[in-house]
């Protein structure tokens, strides 16, 4: 199985004005590093490779296998929106075909959503990644629709991260970022199946 972003996100699940109001920065000194910081928290929470194993902004996604399963196919990204193609390697061309959506359901309300063919999945040519399925996933277009307590968790990340810019903090007593940026996220983790 692989994971291929094919369009980003519009737009990130947070503003800089939104972060700079947080972090009550007033100039635009520091505007660069907390745009970076900014990413970095995308990147710690959004995506395959993400800690929350979900999609946070609506972004187009294609998973590869290179044969369909023995029964259903299962997306193994958070809140997919959509099913744009199932497509297959035809084994007379050797070039990727459409399968017809009449034959199979899609199962988009269940975390994690699926795909299950109601006459089987269709021959292909045996190759890697011989089988592709375009997927939208995402709480949706606009920042507004990521959930206000994943938006608070991100602020919080990077108002630590701006205050504290090394790995370690010397003359304090260490301790982990605060709990409650583990209990924001936690209901919005998803658990591999």
């Amino acid at each position: 199985m692989a994971l291929k972003l094919k369009t980003a996100p519009a737009v990130r699940p947070l503003t800089l004005a939104e972060v700079k109001a947080h972090c009550r920065v007033d100039s635009v000194d520091d505007d660069l590093l907390l745009d970076g910081l900014i990413d970095a928290a995308v990147t710690m929470l959004d995506g395959h490779r993400g800690i929350l194993g979900r999609c946070l902004i609506e972004q187009t996604w294609e998973l590869y296998y290179d044969e369909f399963p023995s029964g259903d196919l299962q997306i193994p990204l958070g809140d997919v929106r959509a099913i744009e193609s199932v497509e297959y390697v035809d084994m007379t061309s050797g070039l990727y075909v459409e399968w017809n959506v009449s034959n199979y359901e899609t199962d988009l309300i269940s975390q994690p959503s699926w795909i299950v063919p109601i006459i089987g999945w269709p021959s292909h040519m045996t190759t890697t990644n011989a089988m592709r399925v375009t997927f939208v996933a995402g709480f949706g277009a606009a920042a507004s629709d990521v959930p206000m307590a994943i938006r608070q968790a991100m602020l919080m990340l990077i108002g630590h991260w701006y205050e504290n810019r090394e790995a370690t903090i010397s003359g304090v007593t260490s301790m982990p970022v605060p709990f409650a940026v583990e209990a924001l996220l936690a209901p919005f983790r998803r658990v591999p199946v």
